[in-house]
């Protein structure tokens, strides 16, 4: 029996999370124990030029939910287009400072976490998930961002019928 439903699966599919790279470095994660306890350990890799500058490493915990929008008594349910508001809160953060990215390629970070907070969790209408940012201050632009977020649920929608796995390592 599979754990979701297509349609489910279709939605879950769907979801906005922010995985990205930035203009000029990406992030690659070695090692995430997705929970209380855990270690969160990769690297942060140069593909073009940088000039001399740290790099702001952050990961945090992000306990998100997910609230039915206000139905319009005149228009059915099945005809509205009613979209479901997703609420977030972080419930840890830390900071890492990265230098010496513009002589070498990749520069190395690790986060240990607390042990109170929760595994990831990424289910219909609430998730417990992990993100990890780096960022490169600019002085006249937009800082430059790179985001990744590992999730458990990307083999669930490759195998249907698998459970959810709690921990990527």
């Amino acid at each position: 029996m599979p754990v979701l439903s297509e349609a489910e699966r279709q939605a879950l599919a769907m979801r906005l999370v922010g995985d990205y790279e930035a203009r000029r470095f990406h992030v690659e994660l070695s090692t995430a124990e997705l929970r209380g306890g855990g270690t969160i350990a990769g690297r942060v890799h140069r593909d073009r030029e940088l000039t001399a500058g740290p790099i702001v490493m952050r990961t945090r915990c992000i306990e998100a939910w997910r609230e039915a929008p206000p139905r319009i008594p005149i228009v059915p349910a099945r005809h509205s287009m009613r979209f479901p508001r997703w609420h977030e809160r972080t419930l840890w953060s830390q900071e890492l400072v990265v230098d010496g990215l513009a002589e070498a390629h990749w520069a190395a970070f690790e986060f240990t976490l607390p042990p109170d907070l929760p595994p990831a969790v990424e289910a219909r209408s609430v998730a417990w998930r992990y993100e990890i940012q780096a960022r490169r201050p600019l002085r006249l632009r937009p800082d430059e961002r790179a985001i990744t977020v590992p999730l458990g649920f990307r083999a669930m929608l490759l195998e249907p019928g698998l459970p959810v796995p709690l921990r990527l390592a």
